[in-house]
């Protein structure tokens, strides 16, 4: 996923719109299942030495709940802003740290296109957030049997069981 710059600078000011479109594994290099869609909506306008990009990234995925391991299928729907700056060469003015503190602060694009891929890439990996649920009252696996409790209630008797290495504090902590 590029956008060629000239293109958007000779419309000085005004937005472009782009769209790419499919899949997540051509796009990313992650592996995903073979119903998996990308689909990405950017508007770019250019503003002296900024790029303004604004966008969409809609994705469509095989996933695998954290707390029955199930698989599902998940949407996900990401707006997305940046503003790069526009760097015709390489600066060498400038200590390395103050060199090293610019880009760390910025993003800076030079030459003549604009690559998403690692920043989309970025943007879906952060949307997918710290874990996956099948459904918000997912009640997950029994710890002791593994029997998937959105199916049922399992045999095991909660609380019974204590870790062997444990059961000497036992005696010191009799129930009351």
């Amino acid at each position: 996923m590029k956008i060629y710059l000239p293109e958007v600078r000779q419309k000085q000011g005004q937005v472009s719109s782009y769209t790419f479109a499919g899949k997540i594994t051509d796009s990313f290099g992650l592996e995903s299942g073979p119903s998996d869609r990308l689909q990405v909506k950017a508007d770019i306008r250019i503003s002296g030495d900024k790029a303004f990009l604004e966008g969409t990234l809609e994705a469509d995925l095989t996933a695998n709940c954290s707390r029955c391991l199930k698989e599902f299928n998940r949407h996900l729907d990401v707006d997305f802003s940046e503003t790069f700056t526009l760097q015709e060469e390489i600066s060498s003015q400038g200590s390395p740290a103050a060199l090293a503190s610019e880009a760390a602060n910025q993003l800076t694009v030079r030459g003549d296109y604009l690559y998403l891929d690692e920043y989309l890439r970025q943007v879906f990996l952060l949307a997918q957030g710290y874990r996956s649920l099948c459904r918000e009252d997912c009640r997950g696996i029994c710890p002791m049997c593994g029997v998937d409790l959105n199916n049922g209630h399992c045999g095991c008797v909660q609380g019974e069981e204590v870790d062997p290495r444990l059961k000497v504090l036992k005696d010191y902590f009799p129930r009351s």
